[in-house]
């Protein structure tokens, strides 16, 4: 559907707590996507008058599709697939929490073509623990190459 407000939100990585994605509803539409979900949340299910349009579809930097936990086929897109599929030329808010692949996607996102450039604002959870150090650099020389500037982290 046709966004009914001028903001569009991507929300990738929802798990069980569609908090954020609830409260931004109110604000902007939001398109929310996880391809590990099974079925929608029963709890949104009260908020289907809200702007939240559910996507089983995952984000990977090369839009390839993989096995999730060694089982279930997760279909997958790159942002500027996404993007394209949706129709929208501009992201006002991305939201970020990939467990772990966020690292090889914010480095894909590298280049004066990058849809990034089209993101106004940001939102990721990133994982530490498991990621070269060098990999980890790179993805947020990519962030502040794109514009991005940090304003506030948590540990």
């Amino acid at each position: 559907p046709a966004p009914s407000t001028a903001c569009v939100a991507y929300s990738y990585g929802l798990g069980q707590d569609w908090a954020y994605e609830i409260e931004l509803s109110g604000q902007c539409y939001t398109y929310a996507f996880d391809p590990t979900l099974f079925k929608k949340p029963n709890k949104l299910e009260r908020y289907e008058g809200r702007q939240i349009d559910f996507h089983k579809i995952g984000l990977t930097a090369d839009g390839r599709n993989f096995c999730h936990r060694g089982a279930t086929e997760v279909r997958t897109k790159t942002l500027a697939g996404a993007m394209r599929h949706l129709g929208h030329s501009q992201v006002d808010v991305l939201k970020l929490s990939v467990d772990e692949a966020e690292w090889e996607v914010l480095v894909s996102l590298a280049g004066a073509d990058s849809p990034l450039r089209t993101v106004s604002q940001m939102v990721a959870e990133l994982h530490f623990h498991h990621v070269p150090m060098a990999t980890a650099l790179r993805a947020l020389a990519v962030l502040e190459e794109q514009g991005f500037v940090l304003f506030s982290s948590s540990w």
